[in-house]
């Protein structure tokens, strides 16, 4: 579930949360660009995909920004604490945060295109 190309873990995950974001090596690469993606255009993709991901009736993710002296990371928490979770439930709703994932990047990308 968090092998994903698209998708870091922010923070050590806990027995019933996991905390993570949008971070697509796929928009790291672009020829003549420094090296990854900065936090404030990481902290716009997943502010886009929270809004995206807060617009559906079948997740409920909450958001959160971690603050240090270096920086601010906007991030999404992925609570299970409902005894009645299921597995099943968590796979359908990660397959919800790649779908949603995925259209912000194709979204982003377009824009870059127009950009051109």
């Amino acid at each position: 579930m968090t092998d994903s190309p698209i998708f870091e873990i922010v923070t050590p995950p806990s027995l019933a949360l996991l905390v993570f974001r949008l971070r697509p090596s796929s928009l790291e690469t672009k020829p003549n660009s420094p090296p990854g993606l900065q936090d404030p255009e990481l902290n716009l993709l997943n502010q886009k995909l929270h809004i995206r991901l807060d617009k559906r009736s079948d997740v409920f993710l909450t958001p959160t920004t971690l603050h240090s002296k270096e920086r601010d990371i906007y991030c999404i928490r992925f609570a299970l604490g409902n005894p009645r979770t299921t597995w099943e439930d968590v796979i359908d709703t990660w397959k919800v945060v790649v779908e949603e994932g995925e259209a912000v990047l194709r979204e982003q990308q377009e824009l870059e295109r127009e950009t051109i």
